[in-house]
């Protein structure tokens, strides 16, 4: 049917047809999400073959030992309660006070069907000297003291799996082989190397290289009087987090260099330590700080993002149509509007396919020619004018611009949608200031001098 005639009725089958304009739009809606989900999958099952999310913690040296203490046990022959001497292992752990963490960490992307995931193979050097412990003091300090056990150098890996080569331990020119597991339950995962007391008691300086693989991202946990980390990599979309940020870094194209400078003042490891040991672990696993090794653009979230202006879109063209009939008395029918919609419901569909093989930016352009020519040609023998055509792709061409730099622009996404809402309204507001909005003024027998009164008698 043609649109004319009555303007309530004119106004009420557009809604209609783009609130049913709707239904693709929420189904490719829908593709997206699936794609997103099949995504996480992908990337769930390369760490799950590979390594995941990988986290340094320590070291430390943990120093157990045994206390004796007394507990009160029921006696049935003597029916009384009998004291009775037992034991039990304590330990604690102490921290370097300077360690250097320096490593480089190359970044390549593992691949299951279309999917990529960043994976990193780190090569660290981890350095530093402890204080001149002294364990002596504690024979004499901790009530009930029995024996000491061997102390251990520990450190503590977010998932072992990604240990490459056995390291070696440097202690003071010594070399001392690593065992697997952090020796000390809370730490989780990780390395350990057996110490004698005699290891301990004297100031000490220490080195071993790790080389440790990953995914998606590299945290640091560092234990000491001070800290410095230094990670170089060329990975040119670096995300640093955690509660502490670099004090220096670069980013480039060729990659990034971040450098942490630390103390037990601002990190608190001493408490949080000293609190792990009393099983309140989590604030010290908390306080670690990294880099996470994004991708160049997350092509679903921007798809999902371009979709919210999907109505909008829709609505302005329908607008623009309204307009046209209104000012130029071309009828168009309802098909007429609808495949115009459907148009623009596709221009979704294309951009998140193309993007899952050429980036979406050039997936973005690409599916906008496509959609504007294929409607700039429409409209032009729908409306018997190639300037209509013409005009409509080149609006339509401006909007879709627009919304690109909207969806690249994160600060200041909100401000240019709303001027570019209030810019439309400005527009449609003028150019219908001297429009009579009567039923008639958009009938196809109106005479043009009823819609523009040129003065009369």
């Amino acid at each position: 049917m043609k649109l004319k005639n009555s303007l309530p009725l004119k106004l009420a089958v557009i809604v209609g047809l783009v609130l049913v304009l709707l239904i693709p739009l929420t189904m490719i809606e829908s593709v997206v999400n699936e794609r997103s989900t099949n995504r996480r999958v992908v990337e769930h099952d390369i760490a799950a073959t590979w390594t995941g999310r990988q986290v340094l913690i320590g070291p430390v040296i943990n120093v157990p030992y045994q206390v004796r203490y007394q507990e009160r046990v029921w006696k049935n022959e003597r029916g009384a309660y009998e004291e009775i001497e037992k034991l039990r292992w304590q330990s604690i752990s102490i921290m370097p006070d300077r360690l250097s963490i320096t490593g480089k960490v190359p970044v390549e992307k593992r691949y299951r069907g279309i999917y990529g995931v960043p994976v990193f193979s780190a090569e660290l050097s981890v350095e530093g000297t402890f204080p001149a412990a002294e364990v002596d003091k504690l024979r004499t300090t901790i009530k009930g003291f029995a024996r000491f056990g061997t102390p251990e150098f520990a450190v503590g890996i977010g998932d072992a799996r990604g240990i490459a080569t056995i390291p070696t331990l440097d202690w003071n020119g010594d070399a001392v082989n690593f065992e697997p597991g952090s020796g000390k339950r809370d730490f989780g995962d990780g390395i350990h190397a057996p110490l004698s007391l005699a290891n301990v008691s004297s100031a000490t300086h220490f080195s071993l290289r790790l080389n440790l693989r990953g995914s998606k991202a590299l945290q640091v946990v560092p234990l000491a009087g001070e800290a410095e980390v230094l990670l170089e990599s060329p990975w040119p979309h670096p995300k640093f987090d955690g509660r502490f940020l670099p004090v220096e870094r670069t980013v480039g194209a060729e990659g990034f260099l971040a450098r942490w400078q630390l103390s037990s003042f601002s990190t608190n490891a001493p408490q949080l330590l000293k609190g792990c040991g009393a099983g309140q672990c989590e604030p010290l696993l908390s306080s670690g700080f990294g880099v996470q090794f994004l991708e160049t653009v997350d092509l679903y979230q921007k798809v999902t993002r371009a979709l919210k202006y999907g109505v909008l879109f829709i609505a302005l063209t329908f607008t623009a149509f309204l307009l046209t009939e209104a000012l130029s008395h071309r009828q168009l029918h309802a098909m007429h509007y609808l495949l115009v919609g459907c148009a623009l419901s596709i221009f979704y569909l294309l951009l998140v396919s193309l993007s899952e093989h050429i980036g979406f930016a050039p997936a973005y352009f690409t599916a906008m020619l496509a959609c504007i020519g294929l409607i700039g040609i429409y409209l032009s023998g729908v409306l018997e004018s190639a300037r209509l055509g013409t005009v409509y792709a080149v609006g339509l061409g401006s909007l879709y611009g627009t919304l690109f730099v909207v969806l690249r622009s994160e600060d200041f996404a909100l401000l240019m949608g709303s001027t570019l809402l209030f810019a439309t309204l400005a527009v449609f507001m003028l150019l219908t200031r001297r429009l009579q909005w009567r039923s008639e003024a958009l009938a196809d027998d109106t005479p043009p001098e009823a819609v523009h009164p040129q003065g009369g008698h």
